[in-house]
């Protein structure tokens, strides 16, 4: 078997992970595939989600990959737990499904790249490399990380979606109080409007109007399991500044009124 002739160099359950480090998070069974992933002169440790933050706290890692497995709803919440402890470190997000949800999610969340399974091990190797030398960059230069990445074309190291148009998406998860428009976001793609229009569609599935509504509405199921949160509170933290065009596009894209969901989010937890 191909796997049997693999060196395996990777550091598993030592807690020195250094200079050029990786972490990788992933479920046990997935550990001999992430042992492929060898980088020359750089530091991997591979952990379990339960050991994740533990590592995180006790290391200074210079990329994190988070192969959430089947379940996307804990990989965001371990996302979000992630960038409360280390908010200038790149994330690579692993999805075990493809669609606008989980993809409004996860740039919202914070992470910098994208996967979804299958994964092609090379493409991955490239953009840890990627993320690697940019944070080496940074250092030798004194400036940080964030900037470095933000600057002209480095946004991210991306597979798939053009930095400008992921610089456009990222700005409309930061901003949902703001008022966002196809003109403005243009602008700061520089493109006009037709050609980001007609880019934005063919990396993200929908205009570029529909995405902001996702995810605002993303935003608002978030909220919505909030008890201290009433329905108008949480229409007003997602960006929506018409009540009843809120219940109209939530109920559009859920299949119920927001005080149903909440309800019914109440009503599961109690089960």
């Amino acid at each position: 078997m191909v796997l049997q002739k693999i060196k395996f160099d990777v550091e598993i359950g030592d807690d020195t992970v250094g200079k050029g480090s990786v972490i990788i998070i992933a479920e046990m069974e997935s550990h001999v595939l992430y042992n492929a992933i060898r980088l020359e002169g750089e530091q991997t440790k591979i952990v379990c989600r339960k050991d994740a933050l533990e590592a995180i706290q006790n290391s200074s890692p210079d990329v994190i990959l988070l192969d959430c497995g089947s379940d996307t709803i804990c990989g965001l919440e371990l996302l979000r737990k992630i960038k409360t402890l280390r908010v200038d470190t790149p994330v690579i997000f692993i999805a075990g499904e493809s669609s606008m949800d989980v993809v409004a999610n996860t740039l919202r969340t914070g992470a910098r790249e994208i996967f979804v399974k299958p994964v092609d091990i090379f493409e991955l190797k490239r953009v840890i490399r990627r993320f690697l030398d940019i944070k080496r960059a940074s250092r030798e230069k004194r400036i940080p990380f964030m900037t470095s990445i933000t600057a002209g074309n480095d946004l991210c190291a991306t597979s798939d979606k053009p930095p400008n148009l992921l610089r456009a998406a990222s700005y409309i998860g930061d901003n949902l109080s703001e008022k966002i428009t196809t003109e403005g976001l243009s602008r700061m793609a520089n493109l006009s409007k037709y050609y980001f229009c007609r880019n934005f569609k063919k990396h993200f599935g929908t205009s570029p109007m529909k995405f902001v509504t996702l995810v605002k509405i993303n935003k608002a199921k978030e909220l919505l399991k909030r008890e201290d949160l009433r329905v108008k509170e949480v229409a007003s933290h997602a960006g929506f500044n018409n009540l009843g065009t809120f219940i109209r596009q939530f109920k559009k894209a859920e299949g119920l009124t927001p005080t149903s969901y909440k309800e019914l989010r109440k009503k599961s937890s109690l089960k």
